[in-house]
């Protein structure tokens, strides 16, 4: 059913991730790019996935919040409440202890906020291929083992970012926005499950295999 086929790409997703880091310690371009497309094809299917399904709604979540309010103002109040709930959680003060503390599989979600996150993340990270691997000499090659060091000995279950990027503002100004979110389901989660299921059926075989 539509949990199994999510819980299936989530599960690839993560091997995919595993990919990219191999890719990035060894300076390998082409590499990463291949795995970085994959990995947001696949988020845009999983988007697809549980937008089929009753259950796994954006668009509920942020009606249910709206509807609560009065005004028009409280109404935009209570959806920034909702949306930023589900992902920075509050002010930066708390940000990086909660942040993503009630992250959520969503369609809408997975579309308008991770897919976005994960882009920018992602081709950021190549440009720093471009900087330092493809720069050439030994300055640049010292600075990128520098950087793939910092990956290594990081603390455990910390998360390295190389791009500098200031993700608090990047996420925030998602909870900002008012864009519509379907509130009721599109299309078959069967047809859908069946679609990733033949465009990554592949790419599970492959890494399943590693």
């Amino acid at each position: 059913d539509e949990l199994e086929a999510r819980q299936a790409l989530a599960n690839l997703g993560l091997l995919i991730l595993a990919r990219l880091n191999a890719a990035y310690a060894r300076a390998d371009k082409p590499a990463f790019e291949q795995a970085a497309d994959e990995f947001l094809e696949l988020l845009q299917a999983q988007d697809r996935l549980t937008a089929a399904s009753p259950h796994f709604l954006l668009g509920t979540w942020i009606n249910a919040a709206r509807a609560l309010g009065a005004t028009p103002a409280e109404m935009d109040l209570f959806e920034w409440n909702a949306r930023t709930q589900i992902t920075v959680w509050g002010p930066r003060e708390t940000a990086d202890r909660l942040h993503e503390y009630a992250n959520r599989e969503w369609a809408g979600l997975l579309r308008g906020f991770y897919y976005e996150r994960w882009k920018l993340f992602l081709n950021t990270v190549i440009d720093n291929f471009d900087r330092y691997a493809g720069r050439g000499g030994e300055n640049a090659k010292q600075e990128w083992d520098a950087m793939v060091q910092q990956i290594n000995e990081g603390e455990p279950g910390k998360f390295f970012d190389p791009t500098g990027i200031d993700w608090y503002a990047v996420e925030e100004r998602w909870t900002r926005g008012h864009e519509p979110y379907p509130a009721a389901p599109l299309g078959d989660p069967a047809d859908e499950a069946r679609a990733a299921h033949k465009r990554f059926r592949a790419a599970m075989t492959r890494e399943c295999a590693r």
